[in-house]
């Protein structure tokens, strides 16, 4: 693992609003946190692509089909959890320097030093807070491409799609206050 990149990324920020081309595998076992999660990125990086995966075997599938900017990485999941999946990550050559960024609730030191040992370059701590969310990926795509000079004013949510994925309107809105 290339720790000098991960630790060059730290020194830099940048507004991403605007950017095309970055793409984010998010990693998480819990259909809520992936949503609520989603959400956030959407709502301050519209023009993001996300892959979800719900498992470490199916974010190591993902990485078979593209190659992502970055992957927030649940650290605690079934079959295979995040760290198993970061080691598995980055002994092929072309995730070297991908960022990986540690999700998880548990926040022990023990915890985060395993991450940082498995490749992982940062940590973010759950419930996920939009600013810190932001800090992130401002932080660790910074070098990945050109920014896009044209603006995006709104952002939109297609609310009905939201509301039949989550299939309750309140949980609907109470997500939507979260992440925007």
């Amino acid at each position: 693992v290339n720790t000098n990149e991960c630790m060059q990324a730290e020194n830099t920020e940048v507004s991403l609003q605007n950017a095309h081309g970055y793409k984010v595998l998010l990693v998480d076992d819990t259909l809520m946190n992936l949503l609520v999660i989603s959400t956030m990125l959407k709502s301050q990086f519209p023009n993001i692509e996300i892959v979800e995966a719900h498992t470490g075997v199916e974010a190591l599938q993902a990485l078979e089909l593209f190659v992502p900017t970055i992957i927030l990485m649940d650290v605690q999941m079934p079959e295979l959890d995040g760290i198993s999946a970061t080691k598995k990550i980055r002994e092929n050559s072309a995730f070297l320097n991908t960022p990986i960024i540690a999700l998880t609730a548990g926040v022990s030191t023990e915890e985060r030093n395993a991450c940082f040992d498995a490749g992982m370059c940062d940590f973010l701590a759950k419930p996920i807070e939009k600013k810190e969310l932001k800090r992130v990926i401002e932080t660790y795509l910074h070098n990945s491409k050109a920014l896009n000079d044209s603006a995006v004013d709104d952002v939109h949510f297609d609310r009905l799609k939201l509301e039949a994925k989550i299939g309750d309107l309140v949980a609907c809105n109470a997500i939507l206050e979260m992440s925007l």
